[in-house]
């Protein structure tokens, strides 16, 4: 046997070395002429692409799309230009795009000249998957908190001006022509709210109220509501998946899920089309398409939403979801629909994604978690009586708005209440420490500018064990939970018909209920 010399040895274990590396990288190592023919292609290309090392090499290099920038970086490498991290896009055997960060080195010959070029391509496509979802809740984050606070002040306003509405109306006789005037205000006035309660979806983070749920049963429940909403030129088609199991969800907002894609479907096909709505059940498994797929493993019911309209380009898909934005022209659209959706169905631990192209349509894909074991909670609902209750107990209300201050109390007094109102803390303790009887119950709002509300209250509640407490807010229940410390909580803006409600829940709920 021939023993190599020292110089061949060495030169045989670097060979060895860089065929170990080039099995062993999880990453696409490939090597190109001056021609752009395939010169050298790893495992690691092999796998992310499609492509075998028979199929390319010595054949032209097939991954770089039509375009001015992968040409231009193409002239620069040869130039021996070095690159590092260079985003790309490029393309798989199987026609599918790629995100990828490219590297590249230049290839030199013993007198220096380029010979070609060596690129590793780093597959980033899921990476930039979680980082646009982090940033779209960083921003759902942000504008939530800002429209926080505008529905907060918003909602004071309209339970004052709903509330005298209605006491205005009950008062007045409804052959009287104000009569319907009243009436139309009023229903602006329940828009405005309906309105403001998106923007509290979007901002809130409490876990909606759930129950068992089909998606079959409920898109079925709906289905005369949404072909008046699309119209005579859209046609519904409803393909409904079987055994696809239940869901553990509020009903009310996958309706409006539902709802709010159709209408945005709609808005797409001004000139008619097909909707289509249907569900089937789906099993993400370990390596599911890991490339372009950013939902977890696990048992999923999916809702998927498909037009025939307008489509949208990716500048476009990549904003639709961001509240206040639409495409829409002034007046048309709040730009808070697909936002909401967004919002529920992240509250529903599901996953949305969207397929569009300019002109050939757009598809939304809703992935909700599939129940399995999990037993099912007993949803009811409680028509509201005609009549609102009444009492004689004696209510201390704390706001420091005055229109609902004046509104709370006098729809109390109606009611046979005692009623005390202060505008302040400060002014609330200085009422209830100088009156003789007993208080039953404190009315207040959570947050009051300066004041430590829920102190008070705490403090209160310490010096007079029997009191009962109902907190009242513009803001969205969770987001006072650190407040509430489990008291009883009335949303605004609210009907007087429901606060008189909620007064009788609580002075008469159990003390260690309260």
């Amino acid at each position: 046997m021939t023993r190599r010399k020292p110089a061949e040895e060495k030169l045989h274990q670097t060979k060895e070395t860089l065929s170990a590396i080039l099995q062993a990288a999880p990453v696409a190592i490939v090597s190109l002429d001056p021609d752009g023919n395939v010169r050298l292609w790893s495992k690691g290309a092999e796998e992310l692409f499609g492509w075998t090392e028979q199929e390319l090499l010595g054949r032209p290099y097939p991954l770089v799309p039509e375009n001015p920038h992968s040409h231009e970086l193409w002239r620069r490498a040869l130039q021996g230009e070095v690159f590092k991290g260079v985003s790309v896009r490029r393309r798989k055997k199987d026609g599918a795009m790629v995100d990828a960060a490219l590297s590249t080195a230049p290839l030199r010959n013993s007198k220096g000249q380029i010979t070609g070029s060596v690129g590793v391509l780093v597959d980033v496509t899921r990476w930039n998957q979680l980082e646009a979802q982090f940033l779209q809740a960083q921003k759902m984050e942000a504008v939530g908190r800002l429209t926080g606070e505008i529905a907060h002040d918003f909602n004071n306003l309209l339970t004052g001006m709903m509330g005298f509405t209605q006491l205005a109306l009950d008062k007045t006789d409804p052959t009287a022509p104000s009569y319907a005037d009243l009436q139309e205000l009023h229903k602006l006035m329940q828009r405005a709210a309906r309105l403001t309660s998106q923007l509290l979806l979007v901002s809130r983070k409490e876990a909606p109220r759930r129950s068992r749920v089909n998606l079959n049963a409920l898109a079925q429940n709906i289905s005369g509501l949404l072909k008046n909403l699309v119209g005579e030129k859209i046609d519904l088609v409803f393909e409904a998946g079987s055994e696809i199991g239940n869901v553990w969800a509020e009903p009310s907002q996958l309706e409006q899920v539902i709802m709010n894609l159709v209408l945005n479907a709609r808005d797409a096909m001004t000139e008619g089309g097909r909707l289509t709505i249907e569900t089937h059940p789906v099993r993400i498994l370990p390596g599911y398409d890991e490339n372009s797929f950013a939902v977890p493993v696990g048992s999923y019911v999916v809702l998927a939403v498909t037009d025939t309209g307008c489509g949208m380009d990716q500048a476009t898909a990549a904003r639709i979801f961001e509240p206040f934005f639409t495409t829409k022209t002034a007046g048309k659209g709040t730009g808070l629909g697909l936002s909401v959706v967004y919002t529920i169905v992240q509250q529903h631990e599901g996953f949305i994604k969207v397929y569009s192209e300019p002109g050939d349509g757009t598809t939304f894909k809703i992935y909700l978690p599939r129940m399995e074991k999990r037993g099912a909670m007993q949803s009811s609902s409680v028509s509201e009586k005609i009549a609102m209750p009444q009492g004689n107990e004696t209510i201390l209300v704390v706001e420091d708005e005055d229109a609902v201050r004046l509104l709370v109390e006098r729809i109390l007094q109606g009611l046979g209440y005692k009623v005390m109102a202060s505008s302040s803390t400060e002014e609330a303790k200085t009422t209830i420490e100088g009156y003789p009887g007993k208080v039953d119950l404190v009315l207040s709002d959570v947050i009051m500018p300066g004041e430590d509300v829920h102190g008070f209250l705490r403090d209160l509640s310490v010096r007079h064990p029997s009191l009962k407490v109902l907190y009242m807010s513009g803001y969205a229940e969770k987001a006072m939970a650190a407040k509430l410390a489990g008291a009883a909580f009335l949303p605004k803006p609210f009907a007087p018909s429901v606060l008189a409600h909620k007064i009788r829940e609580v002075l008469e709920a159990p003390q260690d209920e309260s």
